[in-house]
């Protein structure tokens, strides 16, 4: 099973869609564990890269992953509780003074199309891959080589 179109929504900075088809790869994964047995099938999940997502500010417990995080205080403008590093949803201007961002009052950030803010621009479905490493999970037969060592 490949989760591919969690890779292309984060190059779109559209966290929404690819949170969701994260949740339709955990769904895939459920029902291969069901349909086979831990005994026979070794189940690997993994990625072959991250992305410049990130958790950002210090949104208030129960605050929704796809929503505002808080406000910047000098100027008092809403930023989302996810970022990205990079991509098409930069959108700043220079007053002359001080960079400002898109002001997100009354933005449905949590809707299907929403794009995440940036913090530097790249063209539409340009977003890069970050540079952590990626997990490996590994369930079922042979598993167990290890837990000795």
């Amino acid at each position: 099973v490949e989760g591919a179109k969690i890779d292309h929504a984060l190059h779109d900075n559209n966290a929404r869609r690819s949170l969701e088809d994260l949740l339709a790869l955990e769904e895939a994964v459920e029902r291969a564990l069901r349909k086979t047995s831990q005994l026979d099938t070794l189940i690997i999940v993994t990625a072959d890269h991250s992305h410049t997502l990130t958790i950002n500010g210090y949104p208030s417990r129960g605050n929704p992953i796809l929503g505002i995080a808080e406000k910047q205080t000098d100027f008092g403008l809403p930023y989302t509780t996810l970022m990205f590093a990079n991509g098409v949803g930069y959108n700043y201007t220079n007053n002359g003074t001080h960079i400002l961002w898109r002001n997100l009052t009354n933005v449905d950030t949590q809707a299907l199309d929403f794009r995440q803010q940036a913090a530097i621009y790249r063209e539409d479905g340009d977003e890069t891959h970050g540079g952590e490493d990626v997990a490996a999970y590994a369930i079922g037969l042979k598993t167990d080589l290890y837990d000795n060592l």
